[in-house]
């Protein structure tokens, strides 16, 4: 991803004041329309909201060779998302950067403090480019796609995160979230001599939350092989389509994780939508989510209640034996 662009003065608003959808409106367009593209439309639709700052000025020829797909690939997805042409389309990918530029009222530097040092400039990219995240991963997944998986998780009899590297961060998040609000999730213990092991037990009534974020990546390539040979059903969280994670499953998410600053990568587009999952999966059986909640906390109560009664009972034991040895 490009750096944000600095903020600056801008003009009053006009009468009527400002239209805040106009930031949005482009990429709503995509998230409405990308269950009907076609996979080429799709690359160059996920480009347009991970670099708008790029097609607002490039030419349809300059797009359709960075994404790798023709021309005319280019000008029909600008139909398709409702505009006349691709001209139409980089004015309103202009309008977003515009507004992207300029804040109401007086001029302030990135990140709207009043004064800001080296270290703060570089933090305050930091948060801009996490917003951005944030902003690209809601408009690369439609609510029906969220919503889809959620269901595929409530029908699940037991659930599965599997992650690497950073992945694994997301993968023990998402299993504890989802022992909490249903009772029937794990984490996949890694490595070449655990994973099958870990992953024999589950079948077609199962599902697996995959996240992956390596364009090639064997073990999740394998991964992939056991489940399908299972039939498990999965949803993939990954940056891209042709990450392994990706590859025949049942709900694709997508979130990017470059940062604008420094060399790590972001996590917060997949907790993100580990939090929108949650969110679904109680609005969805709220009864069930309530039940496994009170369950879980019935049963840490009682391992809270017992643990006293361990510690006070060894010593008494000792103590009654120094006594008997005190009479002999």
């Amino acid at each position: 991803m490009e750096p944000f662009p600095q903020q600056a003065h801008r003009d009053p608003d006009p009468p009527g004041g400002v239209d805040e959808a106009v930031e949005s409106d482009l990429f709503a367009r995509i998230r409405l329309a990308s269950p009907r593209l076609s996979p080429a439309k799709l690359a160059a639709a996920e480009y347009i909201i991970t670099r708008v700052e790029d097609v607002a000025f490039w030419p349809a020829a300059r797009l359709a060779e960075a994404v790798g797909v023709s021309e005319s690939v280019v000008v029909r997805l600008a139909v398709d998302l409702g505009y006349a042409g691709y001209p139409d389309l980089q004015r309103a990918a202009q309008e977003v950067l515009r507004r992207r530029l300029y804040l109401p009222g007086q001029a302030l530097p990135p990140g709207g403090t009043e004064a800001t040092s080296p270290a703060g400039e570089t933090v305050d990219r930091s948060f801009r480019s996490q917003r951005r995240i944030l902003e690209v991963c809601r408009a690369a997944n439609p609510p029906q796609a969220l919503e889809q998986a959620a269901q595929l998780l409530l029908e699940a009899r037991r659930s599965v995160a599997v992650g690497f590297r950073m992945g694994y961060i997301l993968a023990e998040a998402a299993a504890f979230n989802l022992q909490l609000l249903l009772g029937n999730a794990a984490v996949a213990t890694l490595g070449p001599d655990t994973l099958e092991d870990t992953l024999s037990g589950y079948g077609p009534g199962d599902a697996a939350l995959l996240f992956d974020f390596r364009p090639y990546n064997p073990a999740m390539d394998r991964v992939v092989e056991i489940l399908t040979q299972q039939r498990t059903r999965r949803i993939a969280v990954t940056d891209s389509h042709s990450a392994p994670a990706a590859r025949g499953a049942h709900v694709v998410l997508r979130t990017p994780t470059e940062m604008d600053a420094g060399a790590g990568r972001s996590l917060v587009g997949g907790m993100a939508l580990l939090d929108a999952l949650g969110a679904l999966v109680w609005e969805l059986d709220p009864n069930r989510c309530r039940a496994s909640m009170r369950q879980i906390m019935a049963l840490r109560m009682g391992s809270m209640r017992s643990r006293p009664g361990r510690r006070s009972g060894a010593p008494g034991r000792k103590s009654e034996t120094r006594k008997e040895g005190d009479k002999r």
